[in-house]
């Protein structure tokens, strides 16, 4: 792990992007073959060259949750804009409606209750759910969460036909 501010930043800018990735990989070979390094039991070495190189442009590109000198802010923004792709399928505690349910809405805080407009004589339960997915079962939820993903692959492909 990098020791100071400097460090980090210097290893996440040598990973930022694909070209800068394929050039610090190349140093990394280099630096392995010359040195004899013993680290070659590692699972990263097992892989090929391409798949090495996917792996680090990937860990650059969550930079802004994996670096220890990222500001809270910054990931803050990163997890509001990528969460979803994030938790997408993890299982998390879910509140659902329930009549008989033993949690009130008085029992949750007053910026939940305004936010939510849930009533504090409302009534939940806690359900574990996979992030992202329709365990309801409505068909209205269905169509939205197909409507969602549509979106998100129309919006990956427009950004990728752009980036040509």
């Amino acid at each position: 792990p990098p020791q100071s501010k400097e460090d980090s930043d210097s290893f996440w800018d040598s990973i930022r992007d694909e070209t800068a990735a394929e050039v610090f990989l190349h140093k990394m070979l280099s630096a392995k073959n010359v040195e004899g390094d013993d680290s070659s039991s590692h699972a990263f070495w097992q892989l090929d060259y391409s798949k090495q190189l996917e792996r680090l442009v990937e860990l650059g590109s969550i930079r802004d949750i994996a670096d220890e000198y990222s500001l809270g802010s910054d990931r803050s923004r990163f997890l509001a804009r990528y969460g979803d792709y994030l938790l997408e399928g993890l299982e998390l505690d879910h509140l659902v409606p329930d009549p008989q349910g033993p949690i009130r809405g008085s029992d949750l805080s007053d910026r939940l209750q305004k936010h939510y407009r849930i009533s504090p004589t409302d009534r939940f339960r806690l359900e574990q759910l996979a992030y992202g997915t329709d365990a309801f079962g409505t068909e209205a939820a269905q169509r939205a969460r197909e409507l969602y993903k549509a979106w998100n692959t129309y919006k990956a492909g427009r950004a990728h036909y752009e980036e040509k």
